[in-house]
């Protein structure tokens, strides 16, 4: 994929999330695999078209790739429960983040030192303890993460949440920290929970096919919401009445769609979502495309192979891919619109009046980034590999 410093905002919605997670290929889902960087539309239509695979000599073998197509995945996916450690270090005159995850046996962890240095240390089985930094993870969203993270019910790493402490029995679950109490029941089908923080509440869910439920429930308070898939699209719907009654999950009402399909060998795809005011729509062939897009303000984008040009009200700007570097500039007439830059960093900058430009190199596992946006300057450099 061309420009993975600069991907378009509908890419950002995803992979902010998989920043420092792992992705299991067998299992993965569609919109799982459009969140990492690098690969087209066609790759992930033979990626799942030929599942399963054991290792990555037999993903070769079976899709044909190359391996220096698919060589930065490597970091990204793995074949099941698998050894693995991965490490991500950046640094830059603004500061520095070290982040290592990994799973050995039946122990996993992730470990985050930066702005807010936390851990978490789970060990699987039928009996489970788990500490530090942790959220319970519902599919939609209601508990823990939204509906983009996970497929089921889980524990998972929150480099930004509260210390807390868990244990838990085959399926059963209990967790303790400072925003509360919450415990219950966790499947891949189904599970509920009950919370305790400023009221008592429940949220409960079941998958059923290719759609998941969820509701929730507390004083003053309830919820329902639903997730459905296919191969090419999928939907998500959550209602939400009342006061939040658990500060973990995404209480609120919310909306998304995503669809692609072919026409005429051209590739199209929709993404619509509440979730500040997010459309795109995208038609593409190879490495040409033309976007339309709406996040805070309209653009569109217009990609001929290694050339990028862009609009929206008070702003235009254009780049270009030469091997391992790439170069963007901006030229913004008005000030306070909000712009998606970098995946690896999760970062968003937002406009001033005048230019902006960012200059970026990646080689392998290797980056470095240098913007200039008015009289500031800045860098950073990265590193992410993964160990099996």
């Amino acid at each position: 994929m061309m420009f993975p410093f600069i991907p378009d905002t509908s890419q950002i919605v995803y992979f902010q999330t998989y920043t420092y997670q792992t992705i299991n290929i067998n299992s993965c889902y569609r919109y799982e695999l459009e969140a990492l960087p690098f690969l087209t539309p066609d790759q992930i239509d033979i990626i799942l078209r030929r599942r399963p695979y054991r290792d990555w000599e037999d993903f070769l073998r079976k899709t044909g790739f190359k391996d220096y197509e698919v060589e930065y995945l490597k970091n990204f996916l793995v074949f099941g429960k698998e050894k693995f450690y991965k490490v991500f270090i950046k640094g830059g005159n603004k500061g520095y983040v070290l982040s290592s995850g990994g799973r050995n046996e039946d122990w996993v962890y992730n470990f985050y030192l930066g702005r807010d240095t936390s851990f978490f240390i789970l060990k699987e089985g039928f009996f489970k303890v788990f500490l530090g930094n942790s959220k319970v993870v519902s599919p939609l969203g209601f508990a823990g993460h939204s509906g983009y993270y996970s497929n089921e019910g889980e524990i998972s790493f929150v480099y930004y949440s509260q210390p807390s402490f868990g244990i838990g029995i085959g399926k059963a679950i209990a967790k303790i920290g400072k925003k509360g109490v919450i415990g219950g029941y966790l499947s891949e089908n189904g599970g509920i929970l009950v919370s305790k923080d400023s009221v008592i509440g429940g949220i409960s869910f079941v998958k059923f096919g290719p759609f998941s439920f969820e509701g929730a429930l507390s004083k003053g308070s309830f919820g329902f919401g639903v997730r459905g898939y296919s191969r090419d699209g999928g939907f998500m719907v959550k209602f939400f009445n009342g006061k939040p009654f658990w500060n973990e999950g995404s209480q609120r009402n919310y909306y998304s769609l995503w669809y692609r399909w072919h026409f005429l060998g051209i590739n199209m795809r929709i993404y619509i979502s509440s979730n500040g005011e997010r459309f795109s729509l995208s038609f593409g062939k190879n490495n040409e495309s033309v976007r339309v897009e709406y996040f805070q303000v309209p653009r569109v984008n217009l990609m001929l192979k290694n050339f990028l040009a862009g609009a929206c009200p008070g702003c235009v700007y254009v780049g270009i891919e030469y091997r391992f570097f790439r170069f963007k500039v901006y030229s913004f007439t008005k000030s306070g619109i909000q712009f998606y830059e970098d995946a690896y960093s999760s970062r968003t900058f937002v406009s001033s009046e005048g230019y902006a430009a960012f200059l970026g190199f990646r080689y392998k596992n290797i980056g470095f980034l240098l913007s200039n946006k008015g009289n500031s300057i800045n860098w950073e450099m990265w590193f992410f590999t993964s160990l099996r």
